[in-house]
């Protein structure tokens, strides 16, 4: 909220929110890193400018090599840094919904840690219980009773869960 409320404050803030990182990762199935913290201006969109907070965390350093050309032929160094394919940790907060909690996107595609600290522990978010998620948690308890109940009371065949699977999942497109 600060951020979002006066710009001036972004390199304090984003000290702060770095604090708070290195303070909840005490587990050492955390991984060290490199954390960026980014203030991007909204962009006009269906009549209304979103600002956004990114927070990204890279945790692994890949090689790669620098060629340097030396007259005929080249000279190769190999290097470590962050590769841009890939960020371990994301997330971007938009300045909209302040009151019932700003809506955040949140990823972490490195499950080899502590996955939970990025969510739960830094981030501190929680689904949304709107529409979508209801949605989605309908069509989680379909997928669990067609894939474990079903078989378990009727003889039937993979292809025929996965068309029941594929029906329930349409009925909701629909």
């Amino acid at each position: 909220s600060e951020i979002f409320e006066n710009q001036e404050k972004f390199l304090w803030e984003s000290e702060t929110i770095a604090k708070h990182l290195y303070d909840i990762t005490e587990n050492p199935r955390v991984q060290n890193g490199e954390l960026f913290i980014v203030y991007f201006e909204g962009e006009q969109a269906e009549g209304q400018k979103i600002d956004k907070i990114g927070i990204f965390k890279t945790e692994k350093r890949e090689p790669f090599l620098k060629i340097f050309p030396e007259g005929a032929s080249f000279e190769i160094e190999k290097d470590f840094g962050i590769g841009l394919a890939k960020i371990d940790k994301a997330a971007l907060i938009y300045n909209n919904d302040k009151e019932e909690g700003y809506v955040v996107s949140a990823i972490d595609n490195n499950k080899n840690g502590d996955m939970y600290y990025w969510f739960e522990d830094f981030l501190k978010v929680k689904q949304r219980e709107n529409d979508y998620f209801q949605t989605q948690e309908t069509l989680s308890v379909y997928k669990e009773f067609i894939t474990k109940q079903l078989p378990q009371e009727f003889e039937v065949s993979k292809a025929d869960q996965a068309d029941f699977l594929n029906k329930s999942i349409e009925f909701f497109k629909e």
